[in-house]
């Protein structure tokens, strides 16, 4: 670069300088002539002499002028030259060899084709917003399934960001340092427990994928690998990814069966009915069994009411399921809502009931907005909206709660645009009937002051379901019941009894949980002026479509074994009723166990009261009594 700026100075002063001598002697030359003229006046040669000046002064100005902009010109020539390399140039040469052996094996309908998107135009001869138009169409499908953010599945983060981050590790450190001293019997003695040590959660690369639900905690045993993994089952439109959990492969090409052989001790451990058993999985076999951390979380919750030690026990699953989903393309997909997972294999039961314990226990904390999150990815994981026979497969109930997560972050619109119209309606719109997508569909409605098809929509929920209104006035227990009370003995309400057992627990479970947003005196105004509009006009119920709700197949088959506790968030689902799988020999059981068992929500197949006794602390016994 130097030598060419020195080339170029030494070039503009040569130039320079030739043209300073020619314009000097075109001057010393005209002044000969003048002097050499007989006609000579000093005046006037002193006006010639400043219109010389002026005339020659502006062409030398002008030629400096195009000198400077040529030097310049010649400068960048100069140093593109010198930027350019010869490696690049013989790409250039290879790119432009590569794209005419391209060209000369297009076909004619190829070239054609490429011609057309160059031109920016389709095969009709306008612009290619169709295409546009159509790919968006099918992404906004799946709009209610796509996490913007995937370190929101975990709810460390939210966590953080209302308590501060100091003060989750002061928790974390507290609660590792006495986890050893109060230890329960299933942990205490553990030969892969190893203290205060950090758990093994393996390469950095995939920690994202490894830390995707639950972060590993210093009192866990070390992970050992349960040999699962994903694999990609089947493609089916909208690149929807259907998804199985096999064995994974080892170095010789075969498999362990490490997993199948841990699972039949499980299923004699649930037939002998001996708490010792599960114990005894977990452990001398394996610490991370995911059935069995399944079982026992629920053990500590529903019967021992210990929360915090069922809520670890299940984080341990989510920890074994993270690395059995270990696959780079499964969670791109889960992130962007087109990754299934095949909801009839014993493990992805255990990962469904494991997210769905994990996301109510969320919420009871108050991480609302992670609860929300899994529930959509519960939902996707679920959902084949490809899939005409069964447009929204949802084994876990998800769509009679998503709303309540929805509004308690107050993402109205995600209710009434996202999961009701673009979803629901384009699918099943039978769903849309439902009494909690109803009336929390209206609510939103109202919320974002779109009062018109809010009002509707209220007014049709209560000639559908007018019993919820009762309800949510007798839970209220506001001062101004009383405002009320002359409504709610109208034959409207008072002859409108649910008659539907799946309705009428669906109904008090809506009830009980969303109360909270009726007890607001604008809520109560709004709900009141739409009930005196339905009663002013005679007060017509739908009795014809709610009778055709009560006998759809859409909600005697999705709903026909299900419990209040259940949709609270406060007991698991069997996702084994429709298997008609035989059920296990009662002989040599305890009777009073069994009459107990057959009490429960899980009695199908689930959780066996057996283990409920004598899996607790050391002083066990007078638990019992």
């Amino acid at each position: 670069m130097k030598q060419a700026r020195k080339l170029l100075r030494e070039k503009e002063e040569k130039a320079l300088a030739e043209k300073l001598k020619k314009i000097e002697d075109e001057e010393d030359s005209y002044v000969d002539n003048r002097r050499n003229n007989s006609s000579f006046n000093a005046f006037s040669y002193l006006e010639e002499e400043e219109n010389v000046d002026e005339m020659y002064g502006e062409d030398v100005l002008d030629m400096i002028d195009q000198q400077e902009k040529s030097s310049q010109n010649d400068e960048e020539e100069i140093t593109s030259y010198v930027n350019t390399a010869k490696p690049n140039n013989k790409k250039n040469k290879k790119k432009k060899k590569n794209a005419k052996k391209k060209e000369d094996t297009l076909t004619d309908e190829e070239f054609l084709q490429q011609q057309i998107q160059q031109m920016g135009l389709d095969e009709g001869g306008s612009a290619t917003e169709g295409s546009a138009t159509t790919s968006s169409a099918s992404h906004n499908v799946y709009d209610l399934f796509e996490i913007s953010d995937v370190k929101s599945l975990n709810p460390e983060n939210e966590f953080k960001r209302i308590f501060g981050s100091e003060a989750i590790s002061q928790t974390n450190a507290a609660v590792s340092a006495n986890y050893e001293e109060s230890l329960p019997r299933v942990l205490r003695n553990n030969p892969h427990y190893v203290g205060k040590r950090s758990v093994v959660i393996g390469k950095k690369k995939n920690e994202t994928i490894l830390n995707l639900f639950v972060s590993a905690k210093p009192h866990w045993p070390h992970y050992r690998t349960l040999y699962m993994t994903t694999q990609l089952k089947s493609t089916k439109p909208n690149n929807v990814e259907v998804y199985e959990v096999v064995e994974q492969k080892t170095v010789t090409g075969g498999t362990t069966g490490l997993y199948a052989q841990i699972q039949e001790q499980y299923e004699r451990a649930l037939q002998s009915g001996d708490p010792n058993s599960f114990i005894y999985i977990l452990q001398q076999v394996h610490p991370y069994h995911v059935h069995t951390l399944l079982q026992m979380s629920e053990v500590f919750r529903t019967m021992q009411g210990e929360n915090d030690q069922a809520q670890d026990l299940n984080e341990r699953a989510l920890f074994a399921i993270q690395h059995i989903l270990n696959n780079q393309q499964f969670v791109n997909g889960l992130v962007k809502g087109t990754s299934r997972l095949d909801s009839s294999q014993e493990m992805s039961k255990a990962i469904y009931l494991s997210i769905l314990s994990r996301l109510h226990a969320l919420a009871r904390s108050g991480a609302h907005n992670t609860a929300f999150d899994l529930s959509r990815v519960l939902l996707s994981l679920s959902c084949d909206s490809s899939n005409p026979s069964l447009n929204i497969a949802d084994p876990t109930h998800v769509l009679l709660f998503i709303d309540y997560y929805a509004i308690r972050i107050r993402k109205f619109r995600f209710v009434y645009h996202d999961l009701v119209e673009n979803f629901i309606l384009k699918h099943q719109e039978e769903l849309q009937y439902l009494p909690n997508l109803m009336y929390n569909r209206a609510l939103s409605l109202w919320q974002d002051n779109h009062l018109s098809e809010a009002n509707d929509i209220l007014q049709r929920a209560l000639k559908i379901w007018p019993m919820v209104v009762v309800g949510l006035l007798t839970e209220t227990k506001t001062s101004r019941f009383s405002e009320f009370e002359s409504r709610m003995r109208n034959t409207f309400f008072t002859n409108k009894i649910c008659s539907s057992p799946i309705f009428s627990k669906l109904i008090s479970a809506y009830v009980r949980r969303n109360v909270e947003f009726w007890k607001n005196d604008d809520v109560l105004d709004w709900l009141k002026y739409n009930i005196e509009e339905i009663l002013d006009n005679g007060g017509s119920s739908d009795d014809d479509l709610r009778q055709s709700c009560y006998s759809h197949p859409v909600f005697s088959t999705n709903y026909s074994v299900i419990y209040e506790k259940e949709v609270l968030g406060e007991v698991l689902p069997d996702l084994n009723q429709n298997n008609n799988q035989p059920t296990r020999s009662n002989a040599g059981r305890n009777p009073f166990l069994y009459f107990l068992e057959s009490l429960m929500p899980w009695s199908g197949g689930g959780v066996n009261l057996n283990q409920f006794f004598g899996a607790g602390n050391d002083d066990e016994e007078d638990d019992i009594e």
